[in-house]
């Protein structure tokens, strides 16, 4: 679980012009008339792997809970996950833009 965790987030974190989240927020853009359409649209296709993400944190407190599973990293690899969690969060705002932005200038994507 932690290898499949640690490619998710290389692939989450990914903060290059061409990553999946850039393209993923630019489609959405060229699809939607406002701000609101763009980040609702963008947002709900990351929570969606947030959510599978999450659940493999979830699923290592649980083998680290597990007195039958020898898991010795088990604390250090859900602390580093869990701030990889929160990487990909700031990763989403730092291409996407943020909730309380109200809207576009120049008819450019927020930053």
């Amino acid at each position: 679980m932690p290898g499949y965790l640690d490619q998710t987030n290389v692939f989450l974190n990914d903060a290059s012009p061409n990553s999946f989240l850039a393209e993923a927020a630019q489609q959405a853009f060229d699809e939607s008339d406002d701000f609101l359409g763009y980040f609702t649209k963008t947002k709900v296709m990351a929570l969606n792997y947030w959510v599978v993400y999450a659940k493999g944190i979830s699923l290592l407190q649980m083998a680290l809970e597990n007195p039958k599973v020898n898991f010795e990293e088990g604390s250090y690899t859900i602390s580093r996950h869990k701030s990889n969690f929160l990487a990909q969060e700031q990763n989403f705002q730092d291409t996407v833009g943020q909730e309380y932005h109200t809207g576009w200038r120049d008819n450019q994507r927020p930053s």
